[in-house]
């Protein structure tokens, strides 16, 4: 059996009937065992494989002569490349054998090649004349652009230049500017989006350059790639290029042009088929939504599969709550239908939709709640991809299908086609929740690195926790929030009860902190038709032998022990005034274990300055605004009670929190460690960033909180153990 390196690209240039047919190909080999590598030429597999270079005659480095180096001519060369060939099909057989990919490649990649040979030779018949029609038409359809463009701009400039076009929208019509780049404001597609929702001139820009892109990329190019010899148009099929094993194309490429407009439709169908011949088009319908409905045994897409509705149909009656449904609202219901399986968050669907953050966030809640199964299954495959775990100890193959299917079940997205896929929410959620059930080894060391930097001088409370901040962010790199105590470690320090006219008295109570409060009550047994001088001398000194009592049994208790006390062994002189007394005292003490809204002290704006997630200037400025003039808002999430998390917990934000016991005495037996991470946040200006707050305490009372703001990929190891350690130090220092 004969071997070539790369078959197609030979038979493509000799007659069909001399294809070499079915033979053992060391690109597409190689392409199965390194799918991430684009370079699949034989020069590369010999030099990674039996490092040998070819055309040197000898190996890499190596001093003796090959066996390959006879001669330096057209044959020796092919000599030797046949050679080089004969030796790596056993090793690289043997490699898709280990790999479970040998069947693959046998009866699956290479019956492919003769049959992509053929689809090249032949190449796609084009209705030539019809793209110059086209071309026309759309030239008509962009100078009519042009000018309702230039009319809503005010005057007339350079469509093409983003910076004159960044001059018309952001100094001329005064829009915000989405972001910055280093060239001046963004004018992409994205930006144009969201920009089209404040005026109609950025969505008429977005239409022009699609139209624009449709007519230099296929239109007018396309007819220039047609072959003289043939009169056809002659793709290359890349088997061996996409790391997810799909066919792509290129010299042109056909596989991207687009479907959805009029215009587009219209270039598809300028590839035509012979006289007496048809071109079949073939798709899996919706598969991804059937593989779902089958495997979520979501009985409401079960059903409307077996009863062939149309499942985006389906879908958009039931989030928007309607029985008539226009294509716009399919379109809608499409996006969240794919987006769901994809792992598309708010934001995008946000983009994608043209709708508010709050709507996105809404609707797709309603979609979970409409498809429960759903919900359901794709909780338990996040927990199977990452709580499990992978053996990453196999093939490339195996992982870029793993990769594919963690992508799939959203614990993975690809934030723009350039670039790599990273973790979403819910594949950090995952990761932290695993992280967090176990203290980290960290925490001894950095709170002895905190007493060693602070140090033992006499700092105010204040003092010690901008201090605290500083150490905190220049640690970890991110912003360190670090809330000042609350008083709910207050004590009572004095008790006064001063009689008043019309048979009341005021009971005035001082804390140790020197914050006074009182209250009113009316005197038991106050009659005014029987009231004399000599009673009311009796309730004066009844008055002041209570006070007495009060001081002398209840001074320096804590609020917080006020609910425990044994009201009844108090002395009997308290016993005519104990139910008002009683009910005020508990009543304060239960305001003092509602928290008070207290300043936020934070450091490490400039930690974060050189985090890519921050280089957008409006983004930045709107966290820095949160920060410093919203802390009202920002408090309750940073600040959080026990009783707090647990409530919001039983409320289904299960995700949103976690925690941790901490030893079993000492300070970290109080830390519980939160996590909010990216769209989990409540706050939108937040939900591009994480935030890690723990609790310290004075005794055995919460008082403050410890937190780091930073980008949802931040360490999570570095940042809880940062956090963990910092509330354990405060709460040792605040002792």
């Amino acid at each position: 059996m004969s071997r070539c390196s790369d078959v197609k690209n030979q038979a493509t240039t000799a007659p069909l009937s001399s294809s070499p047919g079915f033979v053992p190909e060391a690109k597409v080999r190689d392409y199965l065992l390194n799918p991430n590598r684009r370079d699949h030429q034989l020069e590369t597999i010999a030099l990674e494989v039996l490092d040998h270079r070819l055309g040197t005659g000898q190996k890499d480095g190596a001093a003796p002569q090959s066996l390959f180096d006879e001669d330096t001519g057209s044959r020796e060369e092919a000599t030797e490349a046949a050679s080089v060939l004969a030796k790596l099909a056993p090793v690289l057989t043997g490699r898709l054998s280990e790999q479970g990919s040998l069947t693959l490649f046998t009866d699956v990649e290479m019956p492919l090649v003769p049959v992509l040979t053929e689809i090249e030779r032949n190449g796609f018949l084009l209705d030539v004349e019809g793209l110059h029609r086209l071309s026309k038409e759309l030239e008509r359809d962009l100078d009519t652009m042009i000018e309702m463009i230039e009319g809503l701009a005010g005057g007339e400039f350079n469509i093409n230049s983003p910076k004159q076009l960044a001059t018309v929208l952001f100094e001329k019509l005064g829009l915000k500017p989405i972001r910055k780049t280093k060239t001046g404001y963004s004018t992409d597609e994205d930006t144009l989006t969201q920009l089209a929702r404040q005026h109609e001139l950025p969505a008429q820009i977005v239409n022009y350059r699609s139209l624009s892109k449709l007519k230099s990329t296929y239109v007018d190019a396309l007819p220039l790639l047609v072959r003289a010899d043939t009169q056809r148009v002659h793709t290359d099929f890349n088997q061996a290029i996409t790391a997810t094993g799909r066919l792509s194309s290129s010299n042109p490429n056909l596989q991207n042009i687009p479907i959805r407009t009029a215009f587009s439709r219209q270039i598809r169908a300028a590839f035509v088929p012979e006289p007496s011949w048809v071109l079949v088009t073939a798709d899996y319908s919706q598969i991804e939504l059937r593989i779902l409905a089958h495997l979520s045994e979501e009985l409401r897409l079960v059903d409307a599969y077996r009863q062939n509705q149309d499942v985006h149909t389906l879908t958009a009656q039931l989030l928007l709550e309607k029985d008539i449904i226009t294509p716009e609202e399919r379109r809608f219901a499409k996006i969240i239908n794919f987006g769901v399986i994809y792992g598309m968050g708010a934001q995008r669907f946000s983009r994608e939709a043209g709708v508010s953050y709050g709507e996105a966030k809404t609707f797709i809640e309603r979609f979970y709640g409409r498809y429960p199964k759903v919900f359901e299954y794709l909780q338990r495959m996040e927990h199977q991809a990452i709580a499990q775990g992978y053996d990453f100890s196999v093939s490339p193959a195996t992982i870029r299908n793993a990769m594919g299917w963690l992508e799939k079940a959203g614990l993975l997205y690809q934030p723009h086609v350039s670039a790599g896929r990273v973790p979403s929410d819910s594949g950090y959620r995952i990761y932290v929740d695993q992280l967090i059930s176990a203290p980290p080894p960290q925490v001894q060391d950095l709170g002895q690195t905190l007493s060693q930097r602070i140090g033992l001088g006499n700092w105010s409370t204040e003092a010690l926790l901008r201090r605290t901040a500083q150490i905190l962010s220049t640690l970890s790199g991110y912003i360190a929030l670090v809330t000042l105590p609350q008083q709910t470690g207050a004590r009572l320090k004095h008790f006064q009860l001063v009689p008043m006219e019309g048979g009341r008295a005021m009971l005035v109570v001082v804390t140790d902190n020197y914050q006074t409060h009182s209250t009113v009550f009316d005197i038991p047994g106050w009659d005014p038709e029987t009231i004399t001088p000599a009673l009311e001398a009796q309730i004066r000194q009844d008055l002041e032998r209570v006070s007495n009592c009060l001081n002398r049994q209840l001074q320096s208790q804590p609020f917080s022990q006020l609910h425990n006390l044994d009201w009844q062994a108090l002395d009997r002189s308290v016993e005519r005034y104990r139910e008002a007394i009683c009910s005020f005292l508990i009543a304060l003490a239960d305001s003092y274990k509602v928290p008070q809204l207290t300043q936020i002290l934070m450091s490490g704006i400039s930690e974060i300055l050189h985090q890519p997630e921050f280089n957008e200037l409006a983004q930045l400025q709107t966290i820095i605004h949160l920060l410093e003039e919203e802390q009202e808002l920002l408090w309750p999430l940073i600040f959080e009670t026990d009783e707090a998390a647990e409530q919001r917990s039983n409320s289904g934000a299960h995700l949103r929190s976690s925690s941790r016991a901490g030893s079993s005495s000492g300070p970290r037996a109080h830390q519980r460690v939160s996590v909010y991470i990216g769209t989990e946040n409540p706050l939108e200006p937040m939900q591009a960033c994480t935030l890690v707050s723990a609790l310290y305490h004075c005794g055995d009372e919460p008082v403050g909180s410890v937190g780091l703001l930073g980008p949802t990929r931040m360490d999570y190891s570095v940042a809880i153990a940062s956090v963990e350690a910092t509330a354990a130090y405060l709460s040792e220092a605040l002792r």
